[in-house]
């Protein structure tokens, strides 16, 4: 198939590369049920299920995680708390430069 790009005009291109980018879609849809479809029967041939050998080689998915419970709080607004993890608070701050110490905002559990 040859097309002449140089012949079309700017909305006939826009139509065109509409166009190629619908196909590209449909193509990959295709291409990847026919591949699921290989895998069943290759699954199928060794008498395994699919979804077995899936799970064998899968990289293990990471966990989430979980909330840490506060350990410093804003004497001044006790709402205001840290973890103790990741980027300091400005509240945590300005009160260690005000000369309180990291042991006084600590909460008592």
């Amino acid at each position: 198939m040859n097309i002449n790009l140089g012949q079309l005009s700017r909305t006939e291109l826009e139509i065109l590369a509409k166009d190629i980018e619908v196909r590209m879609v449909e193509l990959e849809k295709e291409n990847k049920e026919r591949a699921y479809f290989d895998m069943l029967a290759i699954a199928a041939k060794y008498e395994v299920s699919f979804q077995e050998v899936v799970d064998k080689f899968a990289k293990p998915t990471k966990k989430s995680t979980s909330k840490r419970a506060p350990r410093y709080a804003n004497p001044e607004d006790p709402s205001q708390t840290w973890t103790g993890r990741g980027r300091k608070p400005i509240w945590l701050i300005e009160a260690v430069q005000s000369g309180v110490s990291m042991e006084e905002l600590e909460l008592k559990s």
